[in-house]
C-alpha cells in the first residue's frame, strides 16, 4: 500500500527541482537535510543543497552550495554551550542565527543562484530562527516546506494553525515532561506569552536583513503564508503525545539511513567487550575537549572503574595515563556503533537525533543535557524510565559511576527502552517514505493551504476567544448589576414601608 501511495504521488511529481536551505552550521541540522535530499535525488528529483557540509562523495542529481563562512563562524562559538550565563548564551545564539542568515545572502554562489533565471518547484528550509530564508520561496515562486529538527513545538503554531496546550506540552528548553507542576505550567504560560511579545521584534531583525539584500521585500508574516507544510522530527515514542494538524507531519527517525560497515578497529574493540560496552558522545556541536578539567577528570576516573569497555568520542589525542578499558576516537560512526549488540548503554548529551537513535537501536540512556531540547529529552527519558540523567554541573566521580551502574544493572531501564523502541519501529510507513510522500504531495499541488486550520487567519483575540470571554464577562457584569439594583430597590422599598409603619404607630 505504501509503495502504491509513493508511486502514485511520484507519477505527478517526476523530476522536480528542489532547493534545500540549511544555513545553520550545526552538523545535526544539516545531516537531516542531506539524508532527505539524497533520498529525493535517488527518486529522480534534481536537488540543490545550500549548507555548511557538502556531500563527502558525489551523488547523482545532487548539487552542493557550500556556506564556508557559516562553518567558520560556528567553530568560533562552539564553547557557548558550556557557559553558565544563560542570558549570554541566548544572546550568542541570536547573533549566530542572524549572522548565518546574513552570510547566506552574501555567499557568491547563492547570489548567483538568486540572480539567475533558474526555477525550482519546491524550497525545503531548516527552521532555526532564520525566517528571512523564506525569501527563497518568494523569489523562486515555489512553495516552502519547513523542516523542524526540534519537532512539533509552539514556535510552529502561528503559521500551521496547530495548537499545543502548554498545560501538558513542555517547551523545548524545560526540564519537565507532560506531568507538569503548577510552577512549570506558569513558566510555560509566560514562555508562550513572551514568545508572542518578542515575535514582532524577532521578525523585524530578520526583515532588516532582507532590506539590505532585496528591493522592497515582503514582510516576514507575508512570507510565512507560503509555508505549505512542516516536516517535524517528532513521534510519540520519544516525546509527549500532542495534537497534530495535517500541516505538521511527524517524521521522527527518518534520518536513520542504511548502516555501513564499522571500521575494523572499532569492530574489533566492540567484539572483544565480554562485559559489554558503553558509547560516550556529546554529539557534533558539544566538544568533550571543552569540558572543565575537574569534570573531565571525574569522567575518566568513573568510567575507568567500570568492567565494561568504553568507546569515547573525544576530539583530541592529548591523553596521559588513560584507563585500559577506554578507547578514544575523534570521529565515531554513531549509527553503526549503537547498532552493535555489545553496546549496553549510551552516555549522551541527548540532543534529539542522538535521542532518537538510542531508542531506535534499543540502548538505555544516561543523559548529560546542556541546554535546549536536550533538557526536555532527558526529562522524558527519566519520566518514562528508560534513562537517567545528570546535570553536567553536577558530574563527580561518584555520581557518574553510581548512575551508570544503576542504568546498567536495573532491568527496568532495559524493559522500558524495549517498549519505546518497539513504538518507534512499529509504524505503518517508514518515516522517510512518509516524508517523501508529503514532499511530492506539495510539489504536485503547489500549496499546502488545504492542510492548515483556519487558526492561521485569526487575530489573537479571536484565537484565544478573548472577545467571547469578554462578551460573557459583560453579560455576567450586566446581570450582577441588575441583581444588585433590584436588591437595592427592594431593600429601599422595604425600608420605606417599615419607616411608614413605624411612623403610623407613633402617630
Amino acid at each position: 500500500m505504501k509503495l502504491f501511495l509513493i508511486s502514485l504521488c511520484f507519477a505527478f511529481a517526476q523530476s522536480a527541482k528542489i532547493l534545500g536551505v540549511f544555513n545553520h552550521a550545526g552538523a545535526s541540522h544539516t545531516s537531516i537535510g542531506k539524508v532527505l535530499l539524497k533520498n529525493l535525488a535517488k527518486r529522480g528529483h534534481h536537488v540543490t543543497m545550500i549548507s555548511s557540509y557538502p556531500m563527502d562523495e558525489p551523488v547523482d542529481n545532487y548539487r552542493d552550495i557550500f556556506l564556508y563562512e557559516n562553518l567558520e563562524d560556528f567553530k568560533q562559538r562552539e564553547k557557548m554551550y558550556f557557559t553558565k550565563d544563560k542570558t549570554n548564551e541566548l544572546e550568542t545564539l541570536r547573533n549566530m542565527t542572524l549572522t548565518h542568515t546574513e552570510n547566506t545572502f552574501t555567499n557568491p554562489q547563492v547570489k548567483e543562484l538568486l540572480e539567475s533565471n533558474e526555477t525550482f518547484d519546491l524550497v525545503i528550509i531548516d527552521w532555526f530562527f532564520n525566517e528571512a530564508s523564506l525569501i527563497f520561496g518568494h523569489r523562486l515562486k515555489a512553495p516552502v516546506i519547513y523542516v523542524s529538527a526540534f519537532g512539533n513545538m509552539l514556535f510552529l503554531n502561528d503559521f500551521t494553525g496547530n495548537t499545543l496546550p502548554y498545560s501538558y506540552v513542555p517547551g523545548a528548553a524545560l526540564s519537565t515532561s507532560d506531568e507538569m507542576s503548577f510552577k512549570h505550567r506558569v513558566v510555560m504560560t509566560l514562555l508562550n506569552l513572551g514568545y508572542n511579545l518578542v515575535l514582532p521584534w524577532r521578525n523585524q531583525a530578520q526583515y532588516e536583513i532582507l532590506k539590505r539584500h532585496f528591493v522592497d521585500p515582503p514582510s516576514i508574516e507575508e512570507l510565512k503564508e507560503n509555508i505549505a507544510l512542516v516536516l517535524a522530527v517528532s513521534h510519540f515514542s520519544f516525546e509527549t503525545s500532542r495534537p497534530y494538524t495535517p500541516s505538521v507531519v511527524p517524521v521522527g527517525g527518518f534520518h536513520i539511513d542504511e548502516l555501513k560497515q564499522l571500521p575494523k578497529d572499532l569492530e574489533k574493540f566492540l567484539n572483544s567487550a565480554k562485559n559489554g560496552a558503553i558509547f560516550f558522545s556529546l554529539g557534533s556541536q558539544i566538544k568533550s575537549t571543552n569540558l572543565e578539567k575537574n569534570t573531565f577528570a571525574s569522567i575518566v576516573k568513573a568510567l575507568g572503574k567500570l568492567p565494561q569497555k568504553i568507546l569515547w568520542k573525544y576530539e583530541s589525542d592529548d591523553f596521559i595515563n588513560l584507563p585500559k578499558n577506554i578507547k578514544i576516537v575523534k570521529w565515531a560512526p554513531q549509527l553503526e556503533i549503537l547498532a552493535h549488540p555489545n553496546v549496553k548503554l549510551f552516555i549522551s548529551h541527548c540532543g534529539t537525533l542522538s535521542f532518537i537513535e538510542s531508542i531506535h537501536f534499543n540502548k538505555p540512556l544516561l543523559c548529560l543535557p546542556f541546554n535546549g531540547d536536550q533538557l526536555t529529552n532527558a526529562a522524558f527519558a527519566r519520566s518514562r524510565q528508560f534513562g537517567a540523567h545528570i546535570s553536567p554541573d553536577e558530574i563527580t566521580e561518584d555520581s557518574l559511576f553510581n548512575k551508570t551502574t544503576e542504568v546498567l544493572t536495573n532491568p527496568l531501564y532495559r524493559k522500558q527502552m524495549n517498549f519505546h523502541s518497539s513504538l518507534l519501529r512499529e509504524q505503518p510507513m517508514k518515516p522517510m517514505d512518509l516524508a517523501i510522500f508529503w514532499v511530492e504531495h506539495v510539489i504536485n499541488h503547489r500549496t499546502g493551504d488545504h492542510l492548515k486550520t483556519f487558526a492561521t487567519k485569526l487575530p489573537w483575540y479571536k484565537y484565544y476567544l478573548v472577545d467571547v470571554i469578554g462578551f460573557f464577562l459583560g453579560v455576567v457584569f450586566i446581570v450582577v448589576k441588575i441583581v444588585l439594583f433590584l436588591i437595592k430597590f427592594v431593600v429601599r422599598r422595604v425600608s420605606r414601608l417599615s419607616k411608614s409603619e413605624i411612623k403610623a404607630k407613633n402617630d
